[in-house]
């Protein structure tokens, strides 16, 4: 580690944040620089237990500067950061990595304990996701860390060590939730609503005590994950909301009988959608629902441009009066992968405006905590920051680490759990490129980021290190095309003609992620076979060469998919380009060039012919007389 002189000064969040269950209280008026090695490095001795080496971690607070101080990436300082606001980091998967051989490493390049090296980057709050009982019926873990109750515990007693509090993550399952999966507990199958709505009451204040026990700060807890459109395998909002009220209430009761306060947070995700997210803010506030924050998961290669994230909890704010935060977010900085399971995310060399790189990532996070302060957020939390390859030198050996202690994204005994995904496609981690280590446990200079956005950094780096393209740019204006709403922007799409066979699979759809540019676009899917043809025809003014073009984007449209661009001229073919739809945003933007005269009428638009279940959007078309495209 580089001394940093100028960093002087210890935030411990925990007197500014009401948390309870710490078993060694941090003193608030402990005084430590950071120009010392002090806490930050065990011996290590790795033939030591996990447990053992854990009891000799040596105690420590979070590290928060005062002033800029050197980074090999450039951080900006955020205006307007709350001195209180959360620099978070979902850690779910700790234990299993390290009961695989997974060490870390710190800035000296010393072996040290994974909440040590991220309190001294003013990381001040982790976060454990918590399933019921993921295990099978002989007792083999399901994977994703056999994150139970009993290793959340564990991991919050190593973060409050560190001084780090814990927000602790329900997902009200026995393997991931999300909003395509919610499953129920396999102890809940078959109860009825009352009864599971009880059984999530007791469950809940069960774990949270065995977490308190065990000696964590906790200081908030999530009741679902991502619940968008279920929890624990209901799908109505009426029942919903039963099981959310009693997991409420069991927070509240666990608190108020050990004497402290634990918010309580309620987490939604596709922020690229305002009107779900307004509506779904809304629901929880007719049903009045007992909870202090509205969580959002934020990626910025999924949900949208930074603009829409800051107006949607602005507006979530004002509406609900309750806290708003980034509960999830995350960047590569690689496209490498390093365990032999695809990565998820971060297979080209750009995302949006950002590099796949450390400067990228570095710059990509601070952009969501800029954006989310602005929205009047209070925190944020990077999702699995440290869920890098286990040891091996073959897949092979790093899958037997997997199976034994739950270090993949799934094992192959989750299968009886979860048949259709994880009995299918188990194996290693999918995130490793986007961690803050590299594939060897070495700390990566974006890490930085949470003590930057608080300071600054001083830095040789470019300012634009980050970027590949500039973040300022503006969409392409729609004066450019002589097409009347070229961009699917405006409510009314009269003037696109659409035609097709059977019921109609086509909409305008307002998605910011699916769009190109703006927030809206226009879309298809159908779950039969998908054949129609969209079209808008101009009169053109002038004689002379045109150019028409398209961003399309999309997938599954089957190996026997037509689809084609095309330009007509008085009803007769003037050019078309055929285009292959291969996955999420890999927008393709086929073009022709053609020759018309003055008063001719100029059809442009795209025709489909996929297989069911072919989706994609259509968005940005261009007409515009060739010297001006």
């Amino acid at each position: 580690m580089r001394k940093l002189s100028s960093i002087s000064t210890i935030l411990v969040l925990s007197a500014l944040l009401f948390g309870c269950g710490s078993a060694e209280p941090v003193n608030t008026d402990t005084v430590q620089t950071a120009d010392a090695d002090s806490a930050a490095v065990t011996s290590g001795d790795t033939a030591q237990t996990a447990e053992t080496a854990k009891d000799a971690e040596p105690a420590g607070t979070v590290v928060i500067p005062d002033a800029p101080f050197p980074s090999e990436v450039f951080v900006e300082q955020v205006p307007d950061l709350p001195q209180d606001f959360i620099c978070g980091m979902d850690i779910s998967s700790l234990l299993s990595e390290e009961e695989s051989g997974v060490v870390y490493f710190n800035k000296e390049g010393r072996e040290a304990p994974l909440c040590r090296i991220l309190a001294d980057a003013g990381v001040d709050t982790i976060r454990v996701r918590v399933w019921n009982d993921p295990c099978d019926a002989e007792g083999h873990g399901y994977g994703g860390g056999n994150c139970d109750a009993t290793r959340a515990g564990e991991i919050g007693r190593a973060a409050a060590k560190q001084g780090q509090g814990l927000l602790v993550d329900f997902h009200y399952s026995d393997f991931w939730a999300d909003p395509k999966k919610q499953m129920a507990p396999k102890a809940w199958a078959g109860m009825s609503i009352e009864e599971k709505a009880q059984a999530a009451y007791d469950y809940t204040a069960q774990s949270l005590n065995t977490i308190l026990d065990a000696g964590a700060d906790v200081r908030m807890v999530q009741i679902g994950n991502e619940i968008n459109y279920g929890l624990a395998g209901e799908t109505q909002e009426g029942k919903i909301i039963q099981i959310l009220k009693q997991a409420s209430a069991a927070v509240r009761d666990t608190a108020a009988a050990r004497g402290c306060e634990i918010r309580i947070a309620v987490h939604f995700t596709e922020a690229d959608d305002p009107g779900f997210i307004a509506r779904k803010a809304a629901w929880l506030t007719k049903e009045n629902l007992d909870y202090d924050v509205f969580g959002l998961s934020y990626y910025p290669y999924w949900h949208g441009s930074l603009e829409n994230l800051t107006e949607v909890l602005t507006a979530t704010r004002e509406t609900t009066g309750k806290d708003v935060m980034i509960l999830e977010t995350a960047f590569p900085y690689t496209t490498e992968d390093g365990d032999g399971t695809g990565n998820s995310a971060g297979d080209r060399d750009e995302l949006g405006v950002y590099h796949v790189s450390v400067a990228g990532q570095a710059q990509a996070v601070h952009d969501v905590a800029a954006a989310a302060v602005k929205g009047g957020a209070t925190g944020l939390f990077y999702w699995e920051g440290a869920w890098i390859p286990v040891p091996g030198n073959t897949k092979e050996e790093r899958e037997k680490l997997w199976e034994q202690y739950g270090s993949g994204w799934a094992s192959s005994y989750a299968g009886s759990y979860d048949p259709d995904d994880a009995g299918k496609y188990y194996g290693g981690s999918s995130w490793d490129n986007q961690a803050f280590f590299d594939h060897t446990g070495h700390v990566l200079p974006s890490l930085d980021v949470f003590a930057g956005i608080r300071t600054g950094t001083v830095s040789d780096a470019d300012p634009m290190s980050g970027y590949c393209k500039d973040p300022n740019e503006t969409a392409p204006s729609e004066a450019a095309s002589l097409l009347k709403n070229p961009g699917f922007e405006e409510e009314d799409i009269s003037m696109w003609e659409v035609t097709c066979e059977g019921s109609d699979p086509t909409d305008r759809q307002t998605k910011e992620a699916d769009a190109k540019s703006g927030k809206n676009a226009f879309h298809f899917w159908s779950a039969n076979a998908v054949e129609f043809t969209m079209q808008q025809t101009v009169t053109v003014e002038e004689d002379g060469e045109y150019d028409a073009s398209a961003f399309l984007q999309g997938g599954d449209t089957g190996k026997d998919a037509d689809i084609r661009f095309f330009v007509l001229v008085n009803g007769e073919e003037a050019g078309s380009e055929p285009v292959t739809l291969d996955g999420w945003v890999n927008w393709k933007e086929p073009a022709v060039h053609f020759t018309a005269a003055a008063g001719d009428a100029v059809s442009v638009g795209v025709s489909v012919k996929c297989a069911p279940g072919g989706w994609g959007t259509v968005d940005d078309v261009v007409l515009a007389p060739a010297e001006a495209s």
